[in-house]
């Protein structure tokens, strides 16, 4: 037993000082709505539009429509890093073509398809809020680019 604690001590070493040169900074989107963060995603490192991180906010007002009156169910978020920058882009989540148009139609995921709703571009630091929300009748989701550190095995 004695000769193995220098090797257990050893590697213990080993890996805190790894996972601490692995540690660095990471850029994290956070969805703030209703005053309380929602959901958070790290940006991509390559532009994408399916594959990639995405989070989705239900909205609890049911009624929200668009200008051509289809019911939002809520929004998804994706995004990628552009040099210094961070591109989000925004969703509203509709119902799909068949299906009815009410909230959440016939209460399930499936039934609904993402429609472009905003193209930001964001620093890390920086807070913008979804202006566009304002037509829908909602009050507007808040965006915030945070940058945490975080370790990495």
């Amino acid at each position: 037993m004695r000769k193995s604690i220098p090797i257990i001590i050893a590697t213990l070493i080993a890996v805190a000082t790894w996972t601490h040169l692995g540690a660095g900074p990471e850029t994290w989107i956070v969805v703030k709505s209703g005053g309380k963060d929602r959901v958070a995603f790290s940006p991509a490192t390559e532009p994408y539009t399916e594959g990639g991180p995405a989070v989705r906010v239900f909205l609890e007002k049911t009624d929200a429509r668009t200008r051509d009156g289809l019911v939002v169910t809520g929004f998804e978020f994706i995004g990628w890093k552009e040099a210094s920058t961070n591109r989000v882009l925004v969703f509203a989540l509709i119902p799909r073509d068949g299906a009815p148009n009410t909230y959440m139609p016939d209460g399930d995921e499936k039934n609904l398809r993402r429609q472009d709703f905003a193209a930001l571009t964001m620093r890390d630091g920086q807070t913008l809020p979804i202006e566009g929300m304002k037509v829908l009748g909602i009050e507007p989701m808040i965006l915030r680019a945070t940058v945490r550190k975080t370790a990495r095995l």
